[in-house]
């Protein structure tokens, strides 16, 4: 299910998530987003040449990303947002 509104949480959370990947040099990620039933938000992120260094050693760069992403939403939007970035 796809949002239009440039002020729904899941075009935010895409917009946030592609600003914060190219603050990592990643700007040849690809991010899919999708809402699903249960209302998380779920970021798929495709990065070809950076993917190592993007997910880190057990996912713990993928897993910060995700704790400041949510942390952002939660301010933009004053409730929690919850999200997963893959």
């Amino acid at each position: 299910m796809e949002e239009s509104s440039a002020e729904s949480p899941v075009v935010a959370a895409e917009e946030e998530l592609r600003r914060l990947l190219d603050l990592m040099n990643c700007e040849d990620a690809q991010v899919a987003s999708e809402r699903e039933d249960s209302g998380r938000i779920r970021l798929a992120v495709t990065a070809p040449e950076n993917g190592r260094l993007l997910i880190g050693a057990q996912g713990a760069h993928l897993q910060a990303l995700e704790h400041v992403l949510h942390c952002a939403l939660r301010h933009k939007f004053s409730w929690s947002i919850p999200v997963t970035v893959d």
